[in-house]
């Protein structure tokens, strides 16, 4: 039997997190799983990757109206004053001094992810909120700012490193978004999500494979993608007969839905003599009527 790891699916986003921001910092070219490149790139900020080599369009000046032409105008002062600009340090690339460039990516992604929570809790019963407007405030919890501290951290953490790396090593290197990502993987700990930490394990790991496979240093395995579903569904469906209990909850009672209640007709006091206590979820089972 095996142990949980306890908080394995941090450990996991972690290592995944740094693989994934080394190679940003390696190369702008993700053919392959392009999205979720793009995701992290958004979190630590472009400022802390390889340069793209795409050519960039010039967009056409669009019409502003007065008073976002002040605020525009005030906005882009502000950002000329000579104490926030990173002019003192030539090794960091990024426009402002590093403690402004840590605390805006903090604040922007804090932002982002109070807004995602928000739009995602109002969307699970968006009439009630609409009927009871008052309702939609009292039912935030400090929960509903998980995943804004997790989004917030994971740049703020990220680009502290990295600038600290920098300063003190006097270059930057790849290898240093090894070290910086690994870092704000930790951050999870204030969004824990197995389903997510696995779902990026997955695509990484699909990355590589593709661009190995690109490269011409692994064969491709045609209908592999069909190979392994078949596979996936196997496993899935022998937990569900045999170990049911360590299996989500929401897992098998789908499950049990698909197969119209037969999965808890199973015999499964019949299987506890092996040792994988099956009957665990079911005390009280009793052997169908075959009539």
């Amino acid at each position: 039997m095996f142990t949980p790891l306890h908080n394995g699916e941090i450990l996991i986003f972690a290592i995944a997190s740094a693989i994934y921001t080394f190679i940003l910092k390696t190369t702008s070219d993700h053919k392959h799983n392009n999205l979720l490149f793009s995701v992290i790139r958004s979190l630590v900020g472009k400022e802390e990757c390889a340069p793209s080599v795409a050519v960039e369009l010039i967009p056409k000046p669009k019409q502003k109206s007065v008073y976002f032409a002040l605020f525009y105008k005030l906005i882009k002062n502000i950002k000329r004053w000579p104490r926030i600009q990173n002019k003192n340090q030539p090794i960091c690339t990024h426009k402002y001094r590093c403690f402004l460039h840590v605390l805006l990516g903090f604040i922007k992604r804090f932002l982002a992810g109070v807004l995602i929570q928000f739009i995602l809790h109002f969307t699970s019963s968006p009439l009630k909120f609409l009927r009871h407007p008052t309702h939609f405030f009292a039912t935030l919890t400090k929960s509903s700012f998980d995943l804004a501290k997790f989004l917030g951290l994971y740049s703020a953490i990220y680009r502290a490193v990295s600038c600290l790396l920098r300063n003190i090593l006097k270059y930057d290197r790849p290898e240093h978004g090894l070290l910086a990502g690994y870092l704000a993987g930790f951050s999870m700990l204030f969004y824990k999500s197995s389903t997510l930490a696995m779902y990026i394990t997955g695509k990484l790991l699909e990355s590589i494979y593709f661009k190995a496979a690109h490269d011409g240093k692994v064969p491709i395995i045609r209908h592999f993608d069909s190979l392994l579903y078949s596979l996936s569904t196997a496993l899935v469906l022998h937990a569900a007969v045999v170990e049911p209990h360590v299996m989500r909850p929401g897992y098998y009672r789908f499950l049990a839905r698909l197969t119209g209640g037969y999965f808890s007709q199973v015999n499964r006091p019949m299987m506890d003599s092996y040792g994988v206590c099956s009957s665990k979820m079911f005390p009280n089972y009793k052997l169908p009527s075959i009539n």
